[in-house]
């Protein structure tokens, strides 16, 4: 498979009121063509900084962030972002905050809707286009922030633990969704979590990240095909690895 996101010896201070904080440090990083890598690392070790870069939201104060070979200068359509908080516009329908990044891009109202109704139907969404975000339950508004980041038709998937604020069922039930997702698109994925479990259930492969400054511990190659059961003790095998490295 061909390299889809490069990142060289990236590193990204933060400097407020003279103070400069080294957020990350010599990350390294390649990500395949149409790979599901999920990144696990303690809490402030820089992860979302991280995404945020590929995601374009961000730069690095050193170092290159590679998209297809050419350097991320901005956002843009060929990345969608899923974000942890649901961020849903109330007064507007499940449809249209769907099609509503769309519609600002300039794209005609007509069409917008139209791609936004072929994604309520890739999240099971069905029946629920004319809701408001206040009547959705939370696994519902998420749904709706992984149809937003879908239609446009990205080539990579960035999600920074979309499922953290969620329960278990609904959790387990979203990441089956996302595989599915996945697996029919042939998009590359980026996902973010603190949940090892989740991690092994998703991914291809893990990159492990050290406490802030945040650098690449190691990677733990994730070869059980799927659908994975999470009581098969080489799953568990894979959890405890990544737990072991997570501890130093």
């Amino acid at each position: 498979m061909m390299d889809k996101i490069i990142l060289e010896n990236v590193s990204k201070k933060f400097i407020s009121d003279k103070k400069s904080v080294e957020a990350l440090k010599d990350i390294d990083l390649t990500v395949k063509d149409k790979e599901f890598l999920v990144i696990v690392g303690p809490s402030g070790c820089g992860k979302s900084t991280l995404l945020n870069m590929i995601a374009g939201f961000e730069k690095p104060s050193s170092g290159t962030v590679l998209l297809n070979g050419k350097k991320i200068e901005r956002p843009g359509p060929d990345r969608g972002f899923v974000f942890q908080e649901f961020a849903l516009y109330p007064w507007r329908t499940v449809l249209q905050n769907i099609s509503f990044g769309l519609e600002a891009q300039g794209e005609d109202k007509k069409e917008s809707l139209k791609k936004a109704r072929s994604c309520v139907g890739k999240v099971g969404l069905e029946g629920f286009e004319n809701a408001y975000p206040h009547t959705l339950s939370g696994g519902m508004k998420q749904r709706v922030g992984i149809a937003r980041a879908m239609v446009y038709e990205p080539e990579v998937l960035l999600m920074d633990e979309p499922f953290v604020s969620l329960d278990a069922q609904t959790r387990n039930h979203l990441q089956e969704l996302t595989l599915g997702i996945w697996e029919k698109t042939l998009n590359t994925v980026v996902f973010i979590t603190h949940n090892v479990d989740e991690a092994v259930y998703l991914a291809d492969r893990v990159a492990i990240m050290t406490q802030r400054p945040g650098t690449i511990k190691n990677f733990i190659d994730v070869p059980l095909p799927r659908p994975r059961d999470r009581t098969d003790p080489k799953f568990n095998s894979v959890r405890k690895k990544i737990l072991s490295l997570l501890e130093y």
